[in-house]
């Protein structure tokens, strides 16, 4: 009976200690559960923030693109939530061409440019032909690559009629931008024949280096070549600062980059084609010329630098 007794009480004892286990086991899994619980809630925060930030980073537009000039195409591409993102000053309601000349003034700012309401003219005409482009006539002469990528290309340009206008700001951009919205207007109806003549591309200007050979001299002139119809007998421009200049045959070594066309950059393509050329006297060192194929809006709007050939 005693010995029945002992084993009664190590079994209820046993049973005692498995209890207690089986709590302390179940009380270890919630616990465990509620860690697990707290990580993962934790981690899909966490992604969700992420995936927000990178949402808005996305859908954040960046700053107008740096201004190399005032130019021609694609604005009327842009939809009424492009347009309207450049205009933030302004609560009062705009119809589409005051909206578009917002567009201008919020681009043209970036180089402390002032876009004068009398643009909306011709901003609206170039608009509206902005797919009517005559290119510029030239014959290729060669073209030099390297492992399939185009290095550089020289080029023989015709004699021509250009409408040319020179300014001196204080910065290149500047000077590009001020003398562009001139020929803009010349171009749309400030002309002798009175209408709109039409567009080529690209637009060119000229640059003339300081004696240390590194640094743009201020006056910039910026030229626009008349299209076919108006080669023979050219319209005279109302602005007395545009003059008509017939330039002889040409022949450039030309390359192709892209993005803006500020001071610097152009100052750096200058240097990468020097050091694809090497040392050579049969080139001008003293004045080059970028020539603008694009609207300021498209990113990686197409350029080209030109040096100039002492000889044809």
């Amino acid at each position: 009976m005693q010995q029945e007794l002992c084993a009664f009480i190590l079994k209820c004892g046993e049973r005692a200690a498995y209890r207690r286990q089986r709590r302390r086991s179940s009380r270890s899994l919630l616990l465990l559960f509620v860690l697990l619980f707290i990580v993962v809630v934790g981690v899909g925060f966490c992604r969700l923030t992420l995936r927000t930030g990178a949402s808005r980073t996305r859908n954040d537009k960046p700053p107008p693109a740096a201004m190399a000039l005032i130019s021609l195409e694609d604005l009327d591409g842009l939809d009424d939530e492009q347009l309207d993102d450049d205009i933030t000053d302004n609560p009062e309601p705009m119809d589409e061409d005051d909206r578009l000349l917002s567009h201008w003034q919020a681009v043209a700012s970036t180089h402390q440019v002032s876009v004068p309401p009398e643009m909306n003219g011709p901003i609206q005409e170039m608009t509206r032909n902005s797919q009517q482009r005559e290119p510029l006539p030239f014959a290729t002469v060669s073209r030099h690559e390297k492992m399939g990528e185009l290095l550089y290309e020289e080029r023989l340009y015709s004699a021509g009629n250009w409408a040319c206008v020179t300014r001196g700001e204080d910065l290149y951009e500047q000077s590009i931008s001020m003398g562009f919205m001139k020929l803009m207007r010349f171009i749309c109806n400030e002309n002798s024949a009175g209408r709109y003549l039409g567009m080529t591309v690209p637009v060119i200007s000229n640059i003339h280096m300081m004696e240390d050979g590194n640094t743009f001299e201020k006056d910039v002139q910026t030229a626009f070549f008349l299209p076919a119809e108006y080669q023979t007998n050219p319209p005279r421009p109302s602005d007395p600062d545009i003059t008509i200049v017939h330039r002889e045959p040409i022949r450039v070594v030309a390359r192709t980059f892209f993005g803006t066309t500020t001071e610097e950059t152009v100052t750096h393509q200058i240097g990468l084609l020097w050091e694809i050329l090497g040392v050579t006297d049969e080139l001008h060192r003293d004045e080059y010329m970028v020539a603008v194929y694009e609207n300021p809006g498209v990113p990686r709007r197409r350029n080209e630098i030109w040096f100039i050939r002492r000889n044809l």
